[in-house]
């Protein structure tokens, strides 16, 4: 085999590759897209509902019905909070369940977050 012959075969195994790469690089791009999307749908149906239960509130069938908005958005997906375990926090006594709830939960996902962000090397 002459040495053009080589280079010429190893070029082209370089090209393959690099467009190997290329397609898995799209494809994950694909589906970070996707998990973006979803998360801005999450965002944005949470938000509309809460504005929806304060308009609610201000001008349509009072506190009830705009707790019911809020209710609604968290049975859905199944994220409605636990009475008990809120009122059994440590803090709960201090603060009220309600902040203490919020705190833990805001802690959890912190802590979450940070072995997420250790495992890829984000910052």
């Amino acid at each position: 085999m002459d040495e053009q012959r080589k280079v010429n075969m190893s070029y082209e195994t370089k090209i393959e590759e690099l467009v190997a790469e290329r397609d898995a690089l799209r494809a994950d791009l694909l589906k970070h897209k996707a998990h973006i999307r979803m998360g801005n749908d999450i965002i944005t149906n949470q938000c509309i509902a809460m504005q929806s239960a304060l308009l609610e509130q201000s001008i349509g069938k009072g506190d009830e019905a705009a707790l019911e908005w809020i209710s609604n958005t968290l049975c859905g997906p199944g994220l409605l909070p636990d009475d008990a375990e809120a009122a059994h926090l440590p803090d709960a006594a201090k603060k009220g369940p309600a902040q203490a709830w919020f705190d833990a939960k805001m802690a959890e996902h912190e802590a979450m977050r940070a072995k997420q962000d250790a495992a890829v090397g984000a910052a």
